[in-house]
């Protein structure tokens, strides 16, 4: 189910197991791998990677087990109980663990201590080919009024702590004297929170938050500069994503991703996480100066190219060969 649902390719088999979560499905997925018999048992997430091993194990068959890990998960949990613990040892029991970033694979040598031969990292792949055609689709008024003569920022991602939305907010709020507005595509558990915020600085006016948008690209295409405040990150994909419409990053310098997406100053900039001064500098910075702004949009063009899903897929081949 989701929103994306209807976008997946219809000669897929979706089998339900019909369970009220993950760990009531353990035997159901142990029996359906027993009658399927699959060569790969492949999960992405590291709760259902806990799910995925279980039950290959309990379907006493030879499939082979391949995760992937998504995110820093030492920065999103601190302090860990027993669970955590048996979930970082059943890694031991994959035969191939993939890692999204550099970051999130060291993060996941110093949690499980497995082997780190035994883990590749591969990048999220971006369609480049779609973005093209999604970015050109027209704003219309129902969507937002892009204003032609002030500046557009924009930011997407989950209203959540995590992706630092807050900080951009105050850094904004500093920013005397400069025609431009700040548009925050997504939605979340913090909405409530950003939207007092909002009123709190007196940025009404301008900050606009606009929930879920199926297409974000257009208005990443249609920003003069999108920013990234993330606290963590496992890669960082909108990154990616902003890039491959041509549009000027700015990102947190955060665990894990941005660095090894970003050259600073070449293809983006990378400022310290958190830190609501050094932001507000630099978009002062990027704001007043257009050449500056082309230079990096010219160079983040190129850059999206290296993690076209034409590459990205062959590494996939690569693992499940």
């Amino acid at each position: 189910k989701g929103d994306l649902f209807e976008e997946l390719d219809k000669n897929i088999n979706v089998i339900s197991l019909e369970t009220k979560n993950a760990l009531s499905s353990v035997i159901k997925l142990s029996k359906l791998i027993r009658k399927v018999k699959p060569h790969i048992a492949f999960s992405t997430l590291r709760y259902i990677n806990f799910i995925n091993i279980l039950s290959c194990y309990l379907s006493f068959t030879r499939v082979k087990i391949i995760i992937r890990e998504t995110n820093h998960h030492s920065e999103i949990k601190k302090n860990r109980g027993l669970f955590d613990y048996i979930i970082d040892y059943s890694y031991h029991l994959a035969n191939k663990v993939i890692a999204l970033s550099n970051g999130v694979k060291e993060d996941i040598i110093l949690r499980t201590k497995i082997n780190p031969r035994k883990i590749s990292v591969i990048y999220n792949p971006v369609d480049l080919e779609a973005i093209n055609l999604k970015k050109k689709e027209t704003l219309t008024n129902e969507d937002i009024n892009f204003e032609k003569d002030i500046l557009k920022l924009v930011n997407v991602g989950h209203l959540e702590e995590q992706k630092g939305q807050e900080i951009l907010i105050k850094a904004i709020s500093k920013i005397n004297n400069f025609p431009f507005k700040l548009y925050i595509v997504g939605e979340g558990n913090s909405r409530d929170y950003l939207s007092k915020l909002i009123l709190e600085l007196g940025l009404s006016k301008k900050v606009f938050l606009l929930g879920y948008k199926k297409n974000p690209y257009k208005f990443i295409f249609n920003s003069d500069i999108f920013v990234l405040s993330s606290l963590w990150e496992g890669f960082g994909h909108v990154i990616v994503e902003a890039m491959a419409c041509g549009t000027p990053v700015i990102a947190s310098n955060c665990k894990s991703g941005p660095s090894e997406i970003i050259h600073h100053n070449y293809d983006g900039i990378l400022i310290t996480p958190g830190s609501i001064n050094e932001l507000k500098s630099k978009l002062i910075e990027l704001m007043n100066d257009k050449s500056k702004r082309n230079e990096l949009s010219k160079n983040a063009l190129e850059k999206a190219r290296k993690f076209d899903r034409e590459k990205i897929i062959k590494f996939y081949e690569q693992v499940f060969n």
